[in-house]
């Protein structure tokens, strides 16, 4: 039997067997012990309140706004390209720039630097280079200006217009054969990624 105190103040004389048995183990606990399993409670419920807290905490993506077909002639010096010919470099990973509908690039290291090419034709236009640690979220949008043409990467709550609904994860450009994540052959990838996939 213990001396419980109750929320009202005064003792209340409670029996063991009574008592639930996480209760029971909370009691029978040294104060040292009670001080732990206190700390590894609040971490559980926030785990269970926030599943995504350690897992995606570590990675980012970035969506990709497609350029239209027919692209604005518009742009600053030297920044004009056809669509077809137009195509992306993220760090290692080469892939044309979609057209028709947004791609998202997932599973992209929050916690390092990376560094973006835009090329034509594959030879460079532009390029820069970002963290994640640079803005308030970890989903980020990429698009070119209307009328300059230039590069610009916003988060993807300030970019209304940038809405993903294909997702890659890397590596971006598959070597041959058969593509293990989206099960597509290679063949198909372009057309993936020029005019979404068609379902």
């Amino acid at each position: 039997m213990w001396n419980l105190k109750s929320s009202r103040g005064g003792d209340v004389i409670t029996h063991r067997r009574s008592l639930p048995p996480a209760r029971r183990l909370f009691i029978d606990c040294n104060p040292s012990e009670r001080q732990k399993m206190r700390t590894r409670w609040v971490l559980l419920i926030a785990l269970l309140v926030n599943p995504v807290f350690s897992v995606e905490s570590d990675f980012g993506s970035v969506c990709i706004v497609p350029m239209a077909e027919k692209p604005d002639p518009r742009s600053a010096p030297g920044l004009f390209c056809g669509s077809e010919k137009l195509s992306l470099k993220i760090d290692a990973k080469v892939m044309p720039w979609p057209i028709k509908e947004s791609v998202r690039i997932d599973a992209l290291d929050a916690a390092a630097r990376h560094r973006v090419v835009i090329l034509c034709d594959g030879k460079p236009q532009q390029s820069f280079a970002f963290r994640f640690s640079e803005f308030k979220a970890t989903e980020l949008c990429l698009f070119l200006s209307d009328l300059y043409k230039t590069a610009q990467l916003r988060e993807v709550k300030r970019s209304p217009w940038c809405k993903c609904n294909v997702r890659l994860a890397a590596p971006l450009r598959p070597a041959s054969g058969t593509i293990q994540q989206e099960g597509i052959t290679a063949d198909a990838w372009k057309t993936t990624l020029r005019g979404g996939l068609h379902r």
